[in-house]
């Protein structure tokens, strides 16, 4: 009941976990943490498991600390949205920034390297650096933002779709090729 305090801005379900985001942008999330979806880097593989996996696991809802910085060397503002997919989670703040944390071996994170699992969110920057991010979805392996160009006098009606992870199946928007990933 803590996190409902200030009320529920949004919701995202993964494939075995579920996210949301409070009245104050607090990311909130429970469930399966074994490929980072949580954001939890206690609750990661790197801790001692008991075999059973509960420390892979958050049975109730558990804030995620965007206190500690990350690897980007930043620390997750709040959010005003977010989504899951399979096993990974992409969050807009509140400023229109885009971050993101879990399963990356697709390329799903939009990151600049395809390290397969972040237990601390990163922001995402490559194209999207200099765009104020408007909306997100994630698929299974892959994620679609709308975003526009933050500098001159660019008007959110001329938003943009970037889209980045797996495109087997061209998920991608950018033709199919099987295999093959993109940004």
């Amino acid at each position: 009941t803590s996190m409902l305090r200030t009320g529920v801005r949004d919701i995202a379900c993964g494939d075995s976990f579920s996210m949301l985001v409070d009245g104050d942008g607090a990311v909130w999330g429970w469930g399966d943490n074994r490929r980072g979806q949580l954001g939890h880097p206690t609750l990661s593989r790197q801790a001692h498991a008991r075999e059973d996996g509960a420390m892979n696991q958050a049975l109730m809802p558990t804030r995620l600390d965007g206190s500690a910085p990350g690897p980007s060397g930043g620390q997750l503002p709040a959010v005003h949205t977010l989504a899951a997919g399979h096993s990974h989670c992409v969050a807009i703040t509140q400023e229109g920034g885009l971050w993101s944390w879990g399963w990356n071996e697709y390329g799903q994170l939009g990151l600049e390297h395809l390290d397969p699992f972040h237990y601390v969110p990163q922001q995402v920057r490559g194209a999207l650096a200099g765009r104020i991010c408007t909306a997100v979805g994630c698929g299974e392996r892959h994620t679609v933002v709308a975003a526009f160009d933050a500098t001159g006098d660019t008007d959110r009606g001329a938003s943009l779709a970037y889209s980045f992870g797996n495109n087997s199946s061209g998920q991608l928007g950018i033709g199919k090729e099987k295999g093959h990933m993109g940004f």
